[in-house]
């Protein structure tokens, strides 16, 4: 077990280092090359190998069951073009502001899509810059003044060089046109950012999984889940440590739910992430493959049989 633990730090450590960012990114072109290339049955194929190396278990798209079949066979037969725009951070705002409103939206000051554009002289003390077409791509800047603005620039650059990884076939985040935004930095009145992510079926929302007490960095946070009366529902697995008092409900829940359920009418699943500040509930994403769908998800998600999995709806 020591040895495992070694051997993942070391990976990590690798990983941060020039020399492996740049296999990395080399990697990620090469994947983008091939599976751009895939016709329908090949991309199938390379599904169910990817499926089979990350969980274990052999992948069934003719009868899936389990969530996280159900989101593979998601992602070879119900990708469509308005997924694409809803899972661009940017260009997801205008949905969001014509379903349920632009007070919903958390304010940005500026998008490029060259990095070398970005002045910060004309932003705020404190904001946050992020890529718009992947994950953990995000600088939070509390003190402008405190950053090294070149090093900044440097990674904002690369991120508009970095392909979404496509092994997983997330289809959704091929087209995404890449920039930056640089958004209004956010916190509760207690410091705290809580992150409630909505995981929506056919439009209604069915459980809350709130995260808190994040740390990007460290990669630590507590969590729960709740259903939408706001009980607490004991899932085997957790992606952060539980909390130890789980937090109560808030004020504006129906409203939040109400706001996930417009969003997410037209979609068999989605998970709505929402904050809470002190102006009120504001939208933070659509995700439609969390965890690219092979999360150790196991009985607590029931919900999945509701979504219909037939090529003829």
């Amino acid at each position: 077990m020591q040895g495992k633990k070694m051997l993942k730090n070391l990976a990590h450590s690798f990983a941060d280092t020039q020399f492996g960012k740049k296999l990395k990114y080399f990697v990620l072109v090469c994947r983008e090359k091939k599976y751009e290339s895939l016709d329908e049955e090949k991309k199938r194929q390379e599904l169910c190998k990817w499926y089979l190396k990350h969980t274990g278990k052999k992948l069934d798209l003719e009868c899936p069951q389990e969530f996280n079949e159900k989101i593979q066979w998601l992602k070879l037969y119900d990708n469509t073009a308005i997924k694409t725009v809803l899972s661009d951070k940017y260009l997801v705002r205008d949905w969001v502001k014509e379903q349920i409103g632009d007070k919903y939206l958390i304010p940005i000051y500026g998008v490029w899509e060259n990095a070398a554009a970005i002045d910060f002289e004309k932003l705020p003390k404190a904001f946050v810059l992020k890529a718009n077409h992947g994950s953990a791509m995000n600088i939070v800047v509390k003190d402008k003044t405190a950053i090294n603005r070149k090093k900044a620039l440097r990674t904002c650059a690369s991120w508009l060089k970095t392909p979404y990884d496509l092994s997983g076939m997330e289809q959704q985040y091929y087209a995404i046109p890449r920039r930056i935004i640089a958004e209004k930095y956010i916190e509760q009145t207690d410091g705290d950012l809580c992150d409630y992510k909505i995981h929506c079926f056919n439009g209604h929302p069915r459980i809350i999984q709130v995260i808190g007490n994040r740390n990007l960095k460290k990669h630590t946070g507590n969590e729960a889940f709740f259903d939408t009366n706001w009980n607490l529902v004991n899932f085997k697995h957790h992606t952060y440590k539980q909390y130890d008092i789980p937090p109560k409900a808030p004020k504006c829940l129906d409203e939040m739910l109400e706001a996930a359920g417009k969003l997410s009418s037209s979609f068999k699943y989605v998970r709505v992430d929402m904050y809470i500040l002190q102006d009120g509930v504001k939208f933070g994403e659509m995700t439609f493959t969390p965890a690219a769908g092979i999360g150790k998800w196991g009985s607590e998600m029931k919900y999945s049989s509701e979504i219909e999995c037939s090529r003829e709806h």
